[in-house]
């Protein structure tokens, strides 16, 4: 199962690299299919190369994406590795230089994205939001949220959503919030299923050597 474990965290990096390109055209998208709208000015994205990344915990896969972006990028981690960061071109940071309110970094420019792949109680939601309001943060894109237990992996398209913070949340235009999904390919779910196969079938054969 580490295997596993292992690809679906490439698979979360790698998804949130693919957002930021799709983030850094702005919301051509959404504007063009629901109101047919293709004036530029509603269009502006803006560029990811030389933008500073921040990342908590050493993802290397991660740090390689951005790294070829052209980024600079800023890591926390308890154990920090000198000789890679040297290696890679990446710089350590402390914990509070990445973000000391659970939302932004003392380091964080006006109009910085803000993305969260990993687990939901990382960030503060409420504050977040305020954050998107007064335009500190330009964008949000998550894949999880503190509370998803309550709504991810249910139908809530005719139901109403008592959580006034996620509802909130997802109302608002710049962000794109999915249900902790990062996993749900069919190269993610074929290898989880054949991992899980190949645990029972190691199981049963170590247990047929301990009967004979």
């Amino acid at each position: 199962m580490k295997n596993v474990l292992i690809l679906e965290k490439i698979r979360e990096i790698c998804n949130t690299a693919k957002i930021i390109a799709l983030l850094s055209a702005g919301h051509s998208d959404s504007f063009v299919e629901i109101a047919k709208q293709y004036c530029l000015h509603v269009c502006l994205g803006i560029d990811v190369f030389g933008k500073t990344v921040g990342i908590d915990g050493i993802e290397i896969c991660a740090i390689n994406i951005f790294l070829g972006f052209g980024c600079k990028v800023l890591a926390y981690d308890m154990k920090p590795h000198e000789t890679t960061a040297k290696e890679q071109g990446f710089q350590y940071v402390t914990m509070h230089e990445l973000y000391f309110d659970k939302v932004i970094s003392i380091k964080m420019k006006q109009g910085a994205m803000s993305i969260n792949t990993n687990r939901g109680g990382l960030v503060d939601t409420i504050a977040l939001v305020e954050y998107l309001k007064s335009g500190k943060i330009r964008e949000a894109v998550f894949d999880a949220y503190e509370h998803e237990d309550k709504y991810f992996y249910l139908d809530f398209s005719e139901r109403v959503m008592n959580d006034d913070t996620l509802a909130r949340f997802i109302s608002i235009s710049n962000t794109i919030v999915t249900s902790h999904q990062a996993f749900h390919t069919e190269e993610g779910l074929k290898t989880i299923a054949g991992s899980i196969v190949q645990s029972f079938l190691d199981s049963f054969l170590m247990n047929q050597k301990m009967i004979q």
